[in-house]
């Protein structure tokens, strides 16, 4: 209803309102001491970047989560690095009662609420008619229900207090309708939330401010589809997706006291991408000439930017930290290698557990990188002699194996196993499992790895093999809930299935999550009887040896298909099939990197973005005791003899694209590969040899392999959100 001049005339009781009393001083502004912030959807992303922020501004912090316990740990090591309060909670912000009880718990904890920040939200990228109405009522029950039920309950809280501070995400999506992808319901959901902001800014306006941020296309789980990237380097003025730490800034001067006379706002930052006015986009996608440039042939093509999981990493064994051979070669640059890693879309790696000791260490490594770094723990079928009558078990296992080990001399088969270490080994077995799940949530992910290995009896005798395998399948079955399997199979397949059968059924139906047999280099007829169990196929540089290796990875189902390095060991060679595959994408990986910048394109099945994504990784605050490692997949590369000097000093070009120098472990530099030790970012050549060898798309290699791992082993994944 409007109102008469004579009213709008009329000066309001109480107006104007006094300014707040808040330091002169801008840094001051933005100091959070003392406040009270809750962060919803803060277990990765734009949310658990905010949630940082906080922190960094000195305030405490309530990290509430759905599905993803990182958040625990993230929340530990927030506290542990800045000496604030930070807990994680674990709330359902679709469910009224819980959304009570966790603002109940806050106030109980902390005392009070400051600001709170409406994060958590989700996605899923489907026209309408290809929705189910169940996933339509899921992603308004987090994005408009959550973001309702949570300014509800906290704006009671805001009132009785005299003030408060709600912030909301939304998206950009709430202004436009995205293009090339349909995601309609998501579309609409953000543009409720962000004029319920704008309406709740005025009704609270007597005690708390109400503000909306939305983001454009980001580097997170919500921003990772291939489809969405192409339109932001198209798109976006700035030419990329915004890195996290580029929207902390906003969300703290909106959180803090250096915006008191912002309310009501909706803060775009999406890297210009709105900026482009509707001609300008018809202009491009016509081709026509003038203040704007003509889309070209490779704007055109979808630009895809691969993301991994390496499954398999040995990152306990002591060569990530310098050490090789109980000799300290270079100085411990684990951190380097996690960071190589990201840099190429490996976004998560789990640490093979084999014995106790590096099941152990990866726990602690998984603890210095919450949300990155994930484990497993079991013992190896080659670390199985201590389960026989003729081993020493020993808690630190620290024993060497024969440095030069002779297959011609197997263990001798009369070495029993002894039923009194084998109850000891799978207690202690158990108690670790136990003690990682609550003092590690979500971070042991498997059981494993272990099997049989009938390739390498010089480490452990067949009998005793099969019983390590029999006695830790039997801990599986007792465990609740019951992990996946990660399994080792070589030279044993009739064994290997026959024991897993006899333990699960003859379906595996008693295999309640599943599992993958890791560095497969089986025949095509024992991997799709694997497959048909269920079982996932674990490829890497072994699984490309050789012309009949490589003939079954073309035949491994795509929904059956993971990747991993197997590193230090089970590094691609050019003594490999699976090489010229390499050798075929270098023309082209050049072009792309000269005109793309990096960026792989779909069509020519590409080597993964260049340039580095400025992704943090936490700085490891533990050192480690060097231990020998027998569970590699390959014997360790002895040292080469020295090569004479070239006549041509000129540096010879590596055959195949390199992203980082290699030099020998002797040579070590800052910033530099080690010669032979096979990393992690290395999994984007496994991800190149899988697409060659099949004759598919790079993307749809990756895409498959990330849903695959993710359906088994969690990771955190469960949800796309916020």
């Amino acid at each position: 209803m409007s109102m008469g001049f004579d009213e709008c005339a009329v000066v309001r009781e109480g107006f104007p309102r006094p300014v707040p009393d808040t330091s002169d001083n801008v840094l001051e502004q933005f100091r959070m001491t003392g406040k009270v912030v809750v962060v919803t959807g803060a277990a990765d992303g734009i949310g658990y970047a905010v949630s940082e922020a906080m922190v960094e501004a000195n305030a405490n912090v309530a990290l509430w989560y759905n599905s993803n316990d990182a958040a625990i740990a993230k929340a530990k090591r927030l506290s542990d690095i800045y000496g604030l309060k930070t807990c994680a909670y674990k709330v359902d912000i679709s469910d009224p009662q819980e959304v009570q009880d966790g603002i109940q718990k806050v106030l109980a904890d902390f005392g009070r609420i400051d600001v709170f920040i409406a994060n958590a939200g989700m996605a899923i990228s489907k026209p309408i008619l290809e929705q189910t109405l169940e996933e339509y009522r899921k992603q308004m029950s987090v994005n408009v229900d959550g973001v309702v039920i949570c300014a509800k309950y906290v704006g009671e809280v805001f009132k009785r207090q005299g003030t408060g501070n709600l912030i909301i995400t939304s998206s950009m999506s709430a202004h436009i309708v995205n293009v090339p992808t349909d995601q309609p319901v998501y579309n609409a959901t953000k543009a409720f939330v962000t004029h319920f902001g704008k309406s709740l800014a005025r009704e609270w306006r007597d005690f708390a401010r109400v503000n909306i941020v939305s983001p454009g296309f980001f580097d997170t789980k919500m921003g990772a589809s291939p489809l969405g990237v192409n339109e932001a380097y198209r798109m976006a003025v700035l030419g990329r997706q915004g890195h996290v730490k580029e929207v902390k800034g906003l969300y703290l001067y909106l959180a803090s006291d250096a915006s008191t006379y912002t309310t009501g706002s909706d803060v775009i930052v999406d890297g210009g991408f709105l900026v482009r006015p509707l001609s300008s986009c018809a202009a491009m996608a016509s081709g026509a000439t003038g203040s704007v440039p003509a889309a070209t042939a490779s704007d055109n093509k979808l630009i895809y930017k691969p993301r991994y999981i390496d499954i398999g990493i040995n990152l306990a064994d002591p060569i990530f930290r310098g050490v090789y051979h109980g000799k300290e070669r270079h100085p411990d640059d684990l951190q380097a290698v996690v960071s190589r890693a990201q840099e190429v879309g490996c976004h998560k790696l789990i640490i093979t557990g084999s014995d106790f000791t590096s099941s152990r260490h990866a726990l602690d490594i998984a603890k210095e990188y919450p949300g990155i770094v994930y484990t497993t723990a079991g013992i190896h079928p080659c670390s199985s002699a201590i389960f026989s009558t003729s081993h020493a078990h020993h808690d630190a296992q620290q024993y060497t194996m024969p440095s030069d080990p002779d297959p011609e001399k197997p263990v001798p088969e009369d070495h029993d196993p002894d039923p009194k270490k084998t109850g000891e080994i799978i207690s202690e077995l158990r108690t670790l499992i136990e003690s990682a799940r609550s003092t590690h949530p979500g971070a042991l992910v498997a059981f494993g790895e272990f099997g049989l290995d009938y390739d390498r009896l010089h480490y452990c005798s067949r009998k005793v093999q099969l019983h390590s395998f029999a006695a830790q399948l039997d801990l599986v079955l007792s465990l609740t809930p019951q992990p996946p399997l990660f399994l080792h199979s070589r030279a044993a397949h009739e064994d290997f299935v026959g024991l897993l059968k006899a333990k699960f059924g003859d379906r595996l139906e008693k295999l309640e999550r599943g599992g993958v047999v890791h560095s497969f280099t089986g025949t095509a007829a024992e991997m799709h009887e694997l497959a048909d169990l269920g079982l996932h196929i674990g490829t890497n540089g072994c699984s490309f040896k050789t012309e009949e290796n490589c003939a079954v990875v073309k035949e491994i189902p795509l929904d059956r298909l993971m990747l991993e390095t197997d590193g230090p060991w089970c590094e691609i060679r050019p003594t490999h099939a699976g090489w010229r595959h390499l050798l075929g994408a270098k023309t082209k990986a050049e072009g792309i990197y000269a005109a793309l910048n990096g960026n792989g394109d779909d069509s020519a099945l590409a080597t993964p973005e260049s340039t580095p994504t400025s992704t943090t990784v936490p700085t490891p605050n533990t050192t480690r005791t060097a231990t020998p490692n027998p569970q590699q997949d390959v014997a360790a590369p002895k040292p080469a003899k020295p090569a004479k000097p070239p006549k041509n000093p000129k540096r010879k070009e590596p055959e195949v694209p390199e992203r980082w120098r290699t030099v020998k472990k002797e040579k070590w530099i800052e910033g530099a590969m080690v010669k032979g030790r096979n990393e992690p970012c290395m999994i984007e050549r496994v991800g190149q040899v899988v697409a060659g060898v099949r004759g598919e798309p790079l993307r749809d290699v990756c895409e498959a392999a990330w849903a695959n791992t993710v359906k088994v082993f969690g990771l955190g994944e469960d949800e796309k959100r916020e």
